[in-house]
């Protein structure tokens, strides 16, 4: 948007007034275009952008925070890594667009045990519309779940706001995207955050594997019932006594209680002076 100033001139208009008219019109024309903002959790995703109106863009849940048990409930979502994403209406021109987009890569999220699950107003809804779809809709009755996670609307309130988020099995928020024109970004997102999720998931499982491995005994269910009772009666010795394998030799045992007639000796020894020491290496 531009004024010619020098035809302002002509018309006595005030060189003022005229530059004021062209920067309300500027921004008048950028309110309108609000950018993504997205904020991803110690996985590689830390975006928090906004838009032209130089105003972070409203977002429901922050990162780290707790999804909702009831929430999550209600989704069918609880104790589940899932993608909950929000949108308007059912078959709205870009909310059509997210719907095939995450149809398109549910097979993926599939494969990294991430249930994917679209939420939209119960007045938005459209039986027909879920039907064509592979991922799983669920409808907001009055946007409860909504107005729980403080979800604002974008274009003054004209539109619901669009808005995915990506839990972990405890409800940990690990992904916040909101971008009401962009409706594919959600589904790209939400699939980064979920490999990098599913990756350190593996690299943990591989971790406990060693952390609990033990050499295998050649013995017998038998002799490791016997080795193990002797282990427990006996005081550790550098911790290496459980772990080394037994080739079927003689069995371990608790030592012997001594006989009567030692018994004696051993009496003996203890009440008798010393005598150099000989004998009681004697006896």
């Amino acid at each position: 948007h531009t004024v010619n100033v020098e035809a302002s001139r002509n018309n006595n208009m005030p060189t003022s007034k005229a530059l004021l008219m062209a920067a309300a019109a500027a921004a008048s024309a950028s309110a309108f275009a609000p950018a993504p903002a997205c904020s991803g959790l110690g996985l590689g995703v830390n975006v928090r952008a906004t838009s032209a109106r130089s105003a972070p863009v409203s977002m429901g849940l922050a990162l780290g925070e707790t999804f909702p048990a009831d929430a999550a409930a209600k989704l069918g979502v609880k104790g589940k890594d899932a993608v909950v994403y929000f949108y308007g209406a059912d078959g709205s021109p870009s909310c059509t667009k997210e719907a095939v987009a995450f149809d398109a890569a549910n097979a993926e999220f599939k494969a990294l045990k991430f249930e994917v699950v679209g939420v939209r107003s119960d007045k938005e809804s459209k039986g027909e519309f879920a039907q064509r779809y592979s991922q799983r809709f669920v409808s907001d009755a009055d946007n409860s779940v909504r107005k729980q996670l403080g979800i604002k609307a974008d274009l003054f309130g004209a539109l619901a706001g669009r808005e995915t988020y990506v839990i972990d099995k405890s409800g940990t928020v690990k992904l916040v995207f909101n971008s009401q024109f962009k409706p594919e970004e959600h589904v790209a997102k939400a699939l980064e955050v979920a490999q990098l999720a599913a990756s350190a998931n593996k690299s943990g499982r591989q971790g406990s594997f060693f952390a609990n491995f033990r050499l295998p005994s050649l013995g017998g269910k038998k002799q490791d019932e016997e080795r193990n009772k002797v282990n427990k009666a006996e005081p550790a010795r550098g911790g290496l006594r459980s772990m080394i394998p037994s080739f079927g030799g003689q069995k371990d045992a608790a030592p012997a209680a001594p006989t009567a007639g030692k018994a004696a000796a051993v009496k003996l020894n203890k009440s008798a002076p010393a005598r150099g020491g000989l004998r009681s290496i004697k006896r």
